[in-house]
C-alpha cells in the first residue's frame, strides 16, 4: 500500500507539495505519529521502519507484524524564500519548457503510443494515441483532433460525475455553469490561429515530485512520463505548478507572483511565440484544470465561483 502524508501524518489526497526540497534532511517528522497512523490504517504493530530514500519527500518503508509492508512518502510542504536559488529553479524549468515547446510533435491530442520507423529505419515519427489517464480517472476511447472536441469530452465527462451531485437539483445547477463555461471556451478558441493549436508534448505532472534538482536549483532530471499528453501549445505552454495560479490551487506561495513576472521576462525574451501562447492560453488552461479536478463540487459552485470572479 502506498500513501503520502505531511510531515504530520495527515493525508494529502489529489495534491503535491507545490516545492522542491533541495535540503531533505531538514524536513522534520513525528515518528510517533506516523507510527500511530500505521498501525490504525493496518490494524497491526509496526515492527521494523525503514527509511528508503529521500528527495523531495522521504520514503519510508514499514513492516507490520503480520508481513504486510507500507511505503510512506512524507512531503513537506513549506517553501524556500523568494532567492536566487528559486530564481535559478525558474530559469531552469523555463528552459526545458521552451525545449519540449521546439519539439515537432504531430497533430491531435492524445499521449504517444508509438514510434514510426522512416526510410533510414530510424523510428522517429511519434504516433498518437488516446490520452492515458491515471487509474479512476475517465480515458478517451481516441484521440481528439481539435481542442474544440477536447473540451467537449471534458464537460461531458464532468456533468456526469458524481462529484457535481446526483440529485436533480445539484445536477441542473451543475449543468447551467458547465454551459457557461463551454460557451466561454469555444468564444476563446474561436481567436486562436494555427501556431496556437499545434501541438506540443506537455508532461501533465511537471511538479515537485517529479523533478531532481542539483544544490544550484538547476532540474537534472524529470521523471514519471507515463501520463503524458500531446496538446495544443495553448494548452501546453504554462508556468510550473509550484508557482502556477489556475483557480483550484491555493494557496500558492507568498512569492509565486513575483516568480510568474520572472518566469514570464524570460521566455519572452528566449521565446516570443511561448510567451504568446502562455498568455493567451490563461483562460482555457484554467477551465481545464477546473474540468479535469476531481475534487467533490456540488452543483459546480466552486468553479462558479471562480467563473464569476475571473470575468469580473
Amino acid at each position: 500500500m502506498f500513501v503520502l502524508w505531511d510531515a504530520d501524518g495527515n493525508e494529502i489526497r489529489d495534491e503535491y507539495p507545490h516545492d522542491i526540497l533541495r535540503h531533505p534532511e531538514d524536513v522534520a517528522f513525528n515518528l510517533d505519529t506516523i507510527v500511530g497512523r500505521l498501525e490504525e490504517i493496518g490494524e497491526s504493530d509496526i515492527v521494523a521502519l525503514h527509511q528508503l530514500a529521500q528527495n523531495h519527500y522521504i520514503v519510508l518503508d514499514a513492516s507490520t507484524k503480520d508481513g504486510r509492508h507500507f511505503i510512506v512518502r512524507i512531503a513537506r510542504d513549506s517553501v524556500p524564500s523568494f532567492g536566487s536559488d528559486r530564481i535559478a529553479n525558474i530559469h531552469s524549468y523555463a528552459r526545458i519548457a521552451l525545449d519540449f515547446f521546439r519539439i515537432n510533435a504531430p497533430d491531435g491530442i492524445g499521449s504517444i503510443s508509438s514510434f514510426k520507423s522512416t526510410a533510414n529505419a530510424r523510428p522517429d515519427k511519434p504516433i498518437l494515441g488516446p490520452c492515458i489517464s491515471p487509474s479512476g480517472f475517465h480515458t478517451p476511447s481516441n484521440i481528439f483532433e481539435s481542442i474544440e472536441e477536447y473540451f467537449r469530452w471534458l464537460i461531458s465527462v464532468k456533468k456526469t460525475s458524481t462529484a457535481v451531485g446526483t440529485t436533480k437539483p445539484d445536477l441542473d445547477e451543475a449543468q447551467v455553469t458547465l454551459e457557461q463555461l463551454e460557451n466561454l471556451i469555444l468564444e476563446a478558441v474561436s481567436g486562436y490561429d494555427a501556431e496556437l493549436l499545434r501541438g506540443v508534448p506537455s508532461h501533465q505532472d511537471f511538479s515537485g515530485q517529479n523533478v531532481f534538482i542539483n544544490d544550484e536549483g538547476l532540474i537534472t532530471n524529470v521523471i514519471d512520463w507515463e501520463f503524458h499528453v500531446v496538446k495544443p501549445a495553448v494548452l501546453a505552454a504554462d508556468y510550473p505548478t509550484w508557482i502556477r495560479y489556475n483557480g483550484t490551487g491555493d494557496p500558492r506561495p507568498a512569492d509565486a507572483k513575483l516568480l510568474r513576472e520572472e518566469y514570464d521576462a524570460m521566455v519572452k525574451k528566449e521565446d516570443p511565440e511561448y510567451y504568446h501562447a502562455l498568455k493567451a492560453g490563461t483562460f482555457c488552461r484554467m477551465a481545464e484544470e477546473w474540468l479535469l479536478d476531481d475534487i467533490e463540487d456540488i452543483g459546480c459552485r466552486r468553479m462558479k465561483a471562480w467563473l464569476n470572479n475571473f470575468l469580473e
